[in-house]
């Protein structure tokens, strides 16, 4: 079974490949921007904005939010272009931006969360419930979707980036903020947790057949 999670993964991954931005080409879209010509950086926006919105998405889980989060990182890397000193990938670079500011906004939607709690406990003295609905999947990819959706927000950041987004361990730790040993376990742990996942949804689906 894990054989074919890995090569689902695999085959899906292609479908979301990124243009690759060497040194070169982040120079000149430097100068471009210096220069107030836009059109390289909206193309770049156009080459990212999925795969900022998947990690963002995979942390928050909301649709708005993950969409606003989207924004603020291009705005962010718009800002912070000049100094990319080309230390790590450039996708990394942005999709570690992407990864801070989702967990700073994920935090805030925390806290809020918390705080109308407390009101409406203070109030009734009732906690306030959320009702999560299951989305229906009706082929392979969205079933794969549906198995990474089970994992935790580490687990399926992991997965996300390894096999969408092919981002090597170094990378992944860099975005992580942990180191290379660190992320190769949370891979594999979560490579078994997302088998898991599969297997009890395809028998979930041939019990309804």
């Amino acid at each position: 079974m894990i054989k074919i999670v890995t090569s689902c993964l695999q085959a899906l991954s292609k479908d979301t490949m990124v243009q690759k931005y060497d040194h070169e080409h982040v120079l000149h879209l430097k100068q471009e921007i210096q220069a107030g010509r836009l059109e390289g950086f909206g193309l770049l926006v156009k080459d990212f904005q999925s795969y900022v919105y998947q990690i963002a998405f995979k942390i928050i889980r909301t649709q708005e939010e993950a969409e606003e989060v989207t924004q603020d990182v291009f705005l962010k890397v718009y800002q912070k272009l000049p100094f990319f000193k080309g230390e790590s990938k450039f996708s990394t670079w942005i999709y570690a931006i992407a990864h801070n500011l989702a967990l700073n906004r994920l935090a805030q939607l925390n806290r809020r969360v918390e705080n109308e709690r407390s009101w409406v406990m203070e109030q009734n003295g009732e906690e306030l419930t959320v009702d999560w609905k299951d989305l229906e999947w009706k082929d392979r990819r969205k079933f794969i979707d549906q198995a990474i959706e089970c994992l935790g927000q580490d687990d399926q950041l992991v997965v996300t980036l390894f096999y969408m987004h092919e981002q090597q361990l170094p990378e992944i730790a860099i975005i992580m903020d942990s180191n290379v040993n660190a992320v190769k376990v949370k891979l594999h742990r979560a490579r078994k947790k997302l088998e898991s996942a599969l297997r009890g949804i395809l028998q979930n689906e041939l019990r309804t057949l």
